[in-house]
C-alpha cells in the first residue's frame, strides 16, 4: 500500500485541504505535519542546524514579530515587512488558517485609537469575549469595564508632548460644523494637509463624509486626526453635488476620494472634471482588490496608532461589522452585515479618507 503527501499553504478555513487538516475524526488515516518558516534553514539568520534547533525550541512561544526579529534572515524579514497585514504573513509562512468570515477590526483595536467621549459601559453594548490583551502571545481576558474606565487614552498618551514639523503640538479636536472647520483652517488652529473620503448613498444607504488632517513629524511619520464627519440619509444627488462642489471650492481639501459607483457616476465625472487635482472617483464596483487595499491600509493605521478618532458609537459598530470573506476562487472581499441602521458607510468613508493621505507605516516627503 502506498502513501501520498499533500502539501499546501493555508488559504482560509474552507476547502478539502482544510477539512483534512482540521478534522481528524472524519479523516483518521492522515498524519498532519505543520512546517513553519523557522524549520527552513534558508529563512534563518544563521543557516545551520544548531541555530535551527534553537529556533524550533523557542519560536512557537513568541509573537510573530519577536521570532522574525530574533531568528529571521534577510529574506523572511523582507517578506514580513512587505506583507499587507500580519494575517497574510502568518498564512503564508506560519501555517495559520485565516477565518474566511470574521471581524476584520476588533473593538479593542478600534477603541485604542479613540478618545474623549467614551463615558459609560452601555454606550455600545459590548460583549465580554470581545476584549482581551496578549500576554506572552496568550489571550488574557480584559473586562469591558477595565477597557473603558481608564481616564487616559492610548492614542493621546502616544502623542503627548509631541510636535509636528512646524513645532506645533498635536491638537485633538473634531469640529461640529464645516464653518467651524473653515475657521480653524483660516486661523491656523489646524494645518493645511486636509484629506477627505466619501461613501456616496442615495435612497437606500446614507452618504457619509470623513475629513482628516494628516500631521507630519520631523522623522516623516504621520498621524491622521479626524476633524469632521457628516452622515445624511436619503440625500438627493443634486443637493449632494452642490454640497461637495462647495466643499472642494473652499480650497481646504488637498485630496478627496469618493465612491461614485452606480447612480452617482455622473456626479463623479462632473467633480473630477471640475477639480482634477483634488477629486478622485475610486469607482469600487465590486473590485475586491481595491477593497483590500483600502481596508488593509486603514487597519494598519489603527494598529500603528497613526489614526485618532473622537469616540463615535456608530462608527465603532460599523468598523466592527466589517468582515473579511475568502471566496471560492480565493478572492478576498470585505462586507458588512446588512442592518437596519447602517451599511458601514462611515467605515468605508474613513478608509477612503485614510487612503487619500500617506500609506500607513510609510514616511512622507516633508
Amino acid at each position: 500500500r502506498g502513501t501520498i503527501d499533500i502539501i499546501s499553504t493555508p488559504f482560509g478555513m474552507s476547502g478539502k485541504f482544510f477539512e483534512i487538516f482540521d478534522d481528524e475524526r472524519r479523516y483518521p488515516f492522515y498524519a498532519r505535519l505543520p512546517i513553519f518558516w523557522w524549520m527552513c534553514k534558508r529563512y534563518l539568520k544563521e543557516e545551520n542546524y544548531e541555530f535551527m534547533a534553537k529556533a524550533v525550541r523557542h519560536a512557537p512561544f513568541m509573537s510573530t514579530e519577536e521570532r522574525v526579529h530574533l531568528f529571521g534572515g534577510a529574506s523572511i524579514v523582507q517578506q514580513f515587512q512587505n506583507a499587507s497585514d500580519l494575517e497574510t504573513f502568518q498564512q503564508e509562512f506560519e501555517g495559520y488558517f485565516v477565518d474566511e468570515q470574521s471581524a476584520f477590526f476588533h473593538k479593542k483595536l478600534i477603541l485604542s485609537c479613540m478618545y474623549n467621549k467614551v463615558s459609560k459601559i452601555d454606550d455600545f453594548d459590548p460583549k465580554e469575549d470581545e476584549f482581551y490583551e496578549l500576554v506572552d502571545g496568550v489571550k488574557v481576558q480584559v473586562s469591558p469595564e477595565d477597557a473603558l474606565s481608564s481616564e487616559s487614552y492610548p492614542i493621546l498618551e502616544k502623542y503627548r508632548g509631541k510636535k509636528d514639523i512646524h513645532g506645533k503640538p498635536v491638537r485633538f479636536k473634531k469640529y461640529d460644523t464645516l464653518q467651524e472647520l473653515y475657521s480653524a483652517f483660516r486661523t491656523g488652529e489646524i494645518g493645511r494637509n486636509i484629506i477627505a473620503g466619501v461613501d456616496l448613498g442615495t435612497t437606500r444607504h446614507s452618504t457619509d463624509i470623513r475629513i482628516l488632517e494628516e500631521i507630519v513629524f520631523e522623522d516623516g511619520s504621520t498621524l491622521q486626526v479626524e476633524r469632521f464627519s457628516k452622515n445624511v440619509q436619503r440625500w438627493d444627488l443634486p443637493s449632494q453635488q452642490n454640497y461637495f462642489e462647495a466643499l472642494l471650492r473652499s480650497g481646504i481639501i488637498r485630496k478627496m476620494l469618493m465612491d461614485c459607483t452606480g447612480p452617482g457616476t455622473q456626479m463623479g465625472q462632473y467633480l473630477a472634471r471640475r477639480f482634477p487635482s483634488t477629486f478622485v472617483d475610486v469607482q469600487m464596483g465590486g473590485n475586491n482588490g481595491k477593497q483590500e487595499q483600502f481596508m488593509v491600509n486603514l487597519k494598519n493605521r489603527l494598529e500603528n496608532g497613526e489614526l485618532a478618532l473622537e469616540f463615535d458609537r456608530q462608527l465603532l459598530e460599523e468598523l466592527y461589522s466589517i468582515e473579511r470573506v475568502v471566496g471560492d476562487n480565493r478572492s478576498i472581499r470585505f462586507k458588512a452585515e446588512e442592518k437596519k441602521r447602517h451599511h458601514a458607510d462611515g467605515a468605508w468613508a474613513l478608509a477612503f479618507a485614510c487612503f487619500a493621505g500617506t500609506p500607513a507605516g510609510k514616511a512622507t516627503d516633508k
